[in-house]
């Protein structure tokens, strides 16, 4: 949905950067829109699921897929924002162009098949802005990917340390051996 908007309210910034037409941007801009269109029409008018052949495919509700558009353009959103900040100072590329591009680079990296698109991703960005200097672009990313990646799971990591060394403490232990033993009795 990020991408069809950034292509249709940018077209004639994207299409250099896209190394094509603005016609060709703004077709893709109009059939990514026509395509989320069709799949919200689908969810609003078929219940039950979709039969495909001799596949079944569950649709979500209407209420989970306005759900999942929200938290998916504001997932998007936050993440090319932070890259956005990141990028080499005097950038003057709009916001609106720019997202259109992270989101390509996204879906380059999910293209690849690599876990988080690693190398692929980077490689894109870096191509698509061809105005910013390379090695200060790829010096972002590596710190959008430790910001983003790195950060969380290292977050992740010392909480289950914390939790695994607190709940190994001989008051928790003794607490828990407690429960068990009144469990027992019921």
């Amino acid at each position: 949905m990020l991408l069809s908007v950034s292509l249709l309210l940018q077209t004639d910034a994207a299409a250099p950067l896209l190394h094509t037409t603005p016609a060709l941007v703004r077709g893709i801009g109009l059939a990514l829109v026509a395509m989320h269109l069709a799949y919200l029409t689908l969810v609003l008018r078929h219940r039950g699921p979709l039969h495909v052949g001799r596949y079944q495919v569950p649709l979500p509700p209407p209420r989970l897929t306005g759900i999942q558009y929200l938290v998916g353009i504001l997932e998007v959103t936050c993440g090319a924002a932070i890259l956005y900040v990141l990028l080499p100072a005097g950038t003057d590329l709009p916001f609106t162009v720019y997202v259109g591009l992270y989101v390509v680079s996204i879906l380059a990296g999910l293209a690849s098949g690599l876990p988080a698109g690693l190398g692929v991703f980077d490689v894109a960005i870096v191509a698509l802005l061809p105005s910013l200097p390379p090695a200060q672009v790829a010096a972002a990313v590596i710190v959008y990917r430790g910001l983003l990646e790195a950060g969380p799971a290292l977050l992740a990591l010392t909480t289950f340390a914390a939790y695994e060394i607190w709940w190994r403490l001989p008051p928790q232990r003794a607490r828990a051996a407690a429960v068990a033993a009144a469990e027992d009795t019921d």
